[in-house]
């Protein structure tokens, strides 16, 4: 009886026996190239399924009941010709003409095999009267099909880099990097290894890979959320290590916030993950290693489809059996690969080792070891190290240390236990429950640690296949690289793909249906206040007898009443009709809220079956442009997509505004706004109202109307410029500030250093830390630089350059006047033995020259430099207080005391 092999170097799993029908060759010829080339399991799975439904679409041509999915019967060969040898024969074209299109490189694996088999691989004969046409007529026609299905498999799309295959079409971009963590929720490209400060940082695999065609439904899978970091709504500041709520309110972060601000259950999956780390056994060290399936491998996909070659040969089928089982088993894992990339991308979830290390310096997680310098955990602490007490900022997983910290995409879900749900529900469909599987690993066998782990042989066996995948989803925990959410969710998200990839594919192996009657589109999205009514077609194959079918809505999440107009009716599908519309008038109610769902659904029909009888259809009040857009009306939201430099208007309702990663114009206009500039250098004008901005990354532009207006910015998100015509105080992680109008406003600025002018009013402009520089630009302003090294300009007008602390450091004065009535104004409080206040300086407190020349002089002025004595030709030295660039004329009239 067959057994499953392991190979202890790359982790390959194989057979000890195989069952060499043409299904089972060419599954092994795809897996070997997918081995060669290391694409990764999204572009591997579509291969599978690729080769696999271009054979199953040729075998169909030779039986009496299974139709093709792309071109029905009308390949169909009499009855007499359903012989085995023209099967294997055009089955073996059509995989032979998939795969020197998917793996042009590795053609010569393919042709050893024709070869092997007495095929002649130069042969591309369309004549659809032979075995050898059939297969390269079925193999092209399916190729044309899939060479536009979104992949980009040909890299001609001109989204993504031309030439290069697969190159993604979407346009995304992660949110974080290595270095500038911004939203410790979303995925952070990391560096390989880790801590490698030189090291290539990872890229995003096929964050397109979402919108690729599946072979069943996915649109109505079913999912919940991971878990947020915040309860509530609030922005988090990383770098300051605070909350901002929405009423305002800033928070520091600890622990005490954990249950009422903070998440518990985002820090708990964290901590579960350590915990699993500090405890790992030998077996569940193996657990991780045998489900790795990375490079080496055929990724989890081609294990699955091992475990069908396992299946085959344990029951000893049939080639038809597997033309089917193969056929339903590759289209099962694709479609799990697409349903999790779109997922992964949709939230774009951090990784655990990225979670565990900004807790860990937000000290949320662990204790505070102050021999360690920092919150510490117990965790593995890297090959043959054991479990040590480690810096929560240095934990690393288990799965591949030293190279990938984990696999180079988001961590919601868990592709491997979408992958193995899928495979293993279509395993049961398929052949039983009962799977039999076991894998032996010799003493020492790690990869990961080896020569140490394990210590004695480890036996991993599954009674089941369900058995098997709840154990490749619990891998990742151990390997450290997805928490519990990711793989029990991904679990029921696999086992509902494989459900549905097992009625698609009954469907064609049943030879279709009679009449038939579906719904089309399957998924609708309405902008509410854009699209006023969601419309449908339902189509009816034949059309010789009446038929009717009931359609009619169901909720998800929204509310029938207020959401939509209710529908429930009967169609009636007189002969010679083969198309209705169904139309639903979308509400709207001028709220900004949610997207949210309902279905329409056919149900009961007469004289024909249900094909495709359900549509989702999403409400949103997001409308989507890739062109500059004025909101209409009655929308609510815009975000605009792609990559060129456009803009977005809003109207007159509370907006949402969002930008991408080009160089954007938001314009909020009336009512309380929210602008998001994300990636580019954009300007954010919010309007009227109470808005809100934030620009993201890039050097971005603010234009404050209303004292009410906020700007949130995160630290390394660029420098950037505030336009104010109100009196502003620049915020966390804002540069630049200038005051706009003539009215008389002030400014403010903040630790870093800040660039800050004034308008033709009068202006009292003021530094904090950092060396600033501040113009007053027209007007009688007052100029305070506070600490730094401030340069003070104080431009048209009688001006005031403030001095509150002998301590400042030293400010540059760069056009004072005297002649313009400019002033320098001392806290005579600060300075020691300056009395009294309220006045001019005295002018026997003031001298030219070098230094003092009696005890009362308190100014020197020395060519440009301005010091104070506090004891004249006493003991202590001057000090200098600031340099007057250009040496002005300065007298003690200049000097004002306050």
């Amino acid at each position: 009886m067959t057994q499953l092999t392991l190979d202890p170097v790359t982790g390959k799993i194989g057979l000890t026996e195989n069952n060499d029908t043409p299904s089972v060759l060419w599954d092994q010829a795809v897996q070997e190239a997918v081995v060669e080339t290391s694409l990764g399991p999204t572009i591997a799975s579509r291969a599978y399924a690729i080769i696999h439904t271009a054979m199953f679409d040729a075998w169909a041509a030779y039986d009496s009941t299974a139709i093709a999915t792309q071109l029905g019967d009308d390949l169909q060969r009499p009855e007499i010709e359903n012989t085995d040898e023209n099967k294997t024969e055009a089955m073996s074209y059509a995989a032979y003409g998939v795969l020197k299109d998917l793996f042009p490189n590795q053609v010569e694996i393919f042709a050893e095999l024709m070869e092997s088999l007495g095929l002649d691989p130069n042969n591309t004969t369309t004549d659809t009267t032979t075995a050898a046409g059939i297969g390269n007529v079925t193999a092209a026609t399916l190729l044309a099909v899939r060479h536009e299905d979104g992949s980009n498999q040909l890299g001609l799309d001109p989204n993504g880099t031309q030439g290069v295959p697969y190159s993604d079409i979407s346009g995304y971009q992660p949110i974080n990097n290595p270095e500038t963590v911004i939203n410790m929720e979303r995925w952070t490209p990391e560096r390989v290894p880790i801590d490698n400060p030189n090291g290539p940082i990872q890229q995003f695999l096929t964050p397109h890979w979402g919108d690729v065609i599946p072979f069943a439904n996915i649109e109505n899978l079913t999912l919940p959320d991971p878990e947020p970091f915040l309860l509530g709504e609030g922005t988090v500041d990383l770098f300051s290590k605070t909350i901002t709520l929405e009423d305002g309110t800033v928070l520091d972060i600890n622990k005490s916030l954990i249950g009422t601000v903070i998440n518990p259950g985002f820090i708990e999956q964290a901590e579960e993950v350590v915990e699993i780390s500090a405890n790992l056994t030998d077996e569940e060290k193996m657990v991780a290693e045998f489900w790795e399936n990375g490079g080496g491998t055929s990724f989890p996909p081609g294990t699955w489809m091992t475990f069908g070659q396992f299946v085959s040969a344990r029951d000893e089928h049939t080639l038809d059996e597997d033309a089917q089982l193969f056929f339903t088993l590759a289209n099962a894992e694709m479609d799990a690969g697409i349903a999790t990339w779109g997922v992964k991308v949709d939230y774009d979830y951090t990784r655990p080792v990225r979670a565990i290390r900004e807790l860990g310096k937000l000290g949320l997680i662990g204790e505070f070891d102050a021999k360690l310098g920092g919150y510490a955990i117990e965790a593995w602490a890297g090959p043959g190290e054991g479990t040590q007490k480690i810096l929560a900022t240095d934990f690393i997983t288990y799965q591949t240390p030293g190279t990938n910290p984990s696999p180079p995409f988001a961590e919601y879900v868990s592709g491997h236990s979408t992958f193995s749900a899928a495979g293993a529900t279509v395993l049961k469909l398929f052949a039983g429950e009962e799977f039999g599987g076991e894998i032996t690993i010799n003493t020492g066998e790690s990869r990961f640690e080896p020569g140490i782990t394990p210590t004695a042989p480890v036996t991993l066996e599954w009674e089941t296949f369900e058995d098997a995948a709840a154990e490749s989803g619990i891998s990742r925990l151990y390997g450290g690289i997805h928490f519990e959410d990711g793989n029990l969710n991904g679990q029921n998200l696999g086992a509902q793909i494989g459900e549905n990839a097992f009625e698609e594919a009954e469907f064609y192996i049943n030879g279709g249906l009679g009449a038939a009657i579906s719904l089309t589109p399957k998924t609708l999205k309405i902008v509410e206040g854009l699209n006023q009514e969601a419309v449908f077609e339902v189509n009816l194959t034949e059309a010789t007898n009446t038929a009717t079918v009931v359609c009619c809505t169901e909720d998800i999440s929204t509310q029938s009443s207020q959401d939509y107009t209710d529908t429930n009716e009967i169609l009636t599908f007189n002969p010679g009709e083969t198309t209705k519309q169904i139309t639903i008038p979308i509400i709207n109610n001028n709220a900004n809220e949610l997207n949210e769902t309902f279905k329409l659904i056919l149900e009961n029909p007469s004289n024909a079956v249900i094909s495709n009888g359900e549509a989702i259809i999403t409400i949103t009040d997001t409308q989507a442009a890739k062109t500059t857009t004025k909101l209409s009306s009655r929308v609510e939201n815009l975000t605009l997509t792609g990559v060129d430099n456009i803009n977005g208007t809003g109207n007159n309702n509370s907006n949402i505004l969002t930008g991408n990663s080009g160089n954007n114009r938001l314009f909020g206009l009336n009512g309380n706004d929210k602008l998001k500039g994300n990636g580019g250098n954009d300007l954010l004008d919010g309007g009227t109202g109470a808005d809100t901005m934030r620009g993201g990354l890039g050097n971005d532009t603010y234009i404050i109307n209303s004292s009410r207006d906020t700007v949130k910015e995160s630290a390394g998100a660029g420098n950037d410029l505030i336009k104010s015509n109100q009196t502003y105080a620049l915020g966390n992680n804002q540069e630049k500030l200038i005051l706009t109008g003539t009215r008389n406003r002030n400014a403010t600025g903040n630790n870093l250093n800040n660039n800050i002018k004034g308008n033709s009013g009068n202006n009292k402009i003021e530094g904090k830390g950092g060396n600033d520089t501040l113009i007053g630009n027209n007007g009688n302003d007052q100029l305070v630089g506070n600490a730094g090294n401030d340069q003070l300009t104080g431009g048209a007008g009688a001006d005031r350059f403030i001095f509150n602390f002998i301590w400042d450091q030293i400010d540059s004065i760069t056009d004072f006047k005297a002649t313009q009535k400019d002033q320098i104004r001392i806290d005579a409080s600060s300075f020691g033995g300056l009395l009294p206040e309220n006045r001019l300086l005295p002018s026997g407190q003031f001298v030219i020259g070098a230094k003092a020349s009696d005890a009362n002089d308190r100014f020197i002025y020395n060519h440009g430099a301005l010091f104070y004595d506090v004891d004249g030709v006493g003991g202590a030295a001057q000090v200098k207080i600031a340099t007057l660039i250009g040496a002005p004329h300065l007298s003690a009239n200049n000097i004002y005391l306050f």
